[in-house]
């Protein structure tokens, strides 16, 4: 249920005498603060446009991924970095990022292989 849906609840109780102008008011502040974002970090539009709420080392992990994929030695670096904002995100749920983790991992894994078998390709041939 939408908190304009509820605020429309609570006004029918209201004028039909379930609830007291007390009652109401403290009833609507409650529907309201649920209805706000917390912080910058939990408003989803904000977290699109700025890095705001996340993982540093989610930030990290993923500028390092995105490099990872034209150099190889950043691509083990953005393995350990993935990993590490993983650990970050989960003990500390108010912040995010597990995009940007889980893409240098990816990342990071394919050109970690893809170095082995051209180094093994080269060596046998």
């Amino acid at each position: 249920m939408s908190a304009a849906d509820e605020l429309e609840k609570l006004a029918r109780l209201k004028e039909q005498g379930v609830l007291s102008d007390a009652e109401f008011q403290q009833q609507k502040q409650a529907v309201l603060a649920r209805s706000q974002p917390r912080s910058l970090g939990d408003n989803a539009g904000m977290r699109a446009l700025l890095p705001v709420g996340r993982s540093g080392l989610a930030i990290a992990a993923g500028y390092v991924g995105l490099v990872g994929l034209f150099l190889f030695p950043a691509a083990p670096v953005a393995i350990v970095l993935g990993v590490l904002s993983i650990r970050d995100i989960r003990n500390n749920p108010r912040k995010h990022g597990m995009g940007r983790a889980i893409f240098a991992i990816v990342a990071g894994s394919l050109v970690t292989l893809g170095a082995i078998v051209l180094l093994a390709a080269a060596a046998l041939g």
